[in-house]
């Protein structure tokens, strides 16, 4: 994980600290959390983004959709011993 640095008043920081200790989390938890939340959609749309340009940078490091079904069903059969994945 990175740090980041976030300046809060003074009553929000006392607020976000009570309401840690009323979620028993961490101010940090928190905040990963509101970010996750407010900006879901957007982080998503980057990761893609991230992923489309690694691809095309890339694409022999890729596999098919088949090929990944194929290779976690056999993986999925072997944790649990079942053949039908």
């Amino acid at each position: 994980m990175k740090r980041i640095t976030v300046y809060l008043d003074e009553y929000t920081h006392e607020d976000l600290f009570d309401l840690a200790i009323q979620r028993n989390v961490s101010v940090s938890e928190l905040a990963r959390c509101a970010i996750v939340e407010v900006y879901e959609d957007d982080l998503d749309y980057i990761a893609g983004e991230r992923g489309l340009r690694e691809y095309l940078e890339d694409p022999e490091s890729s596999i098919t959709i088949e090929e990944f079904r194929a290779k976690f069903a056999q993986s999925d059969s072997e944790r649990t011993g079942r053949e039908d994945g």
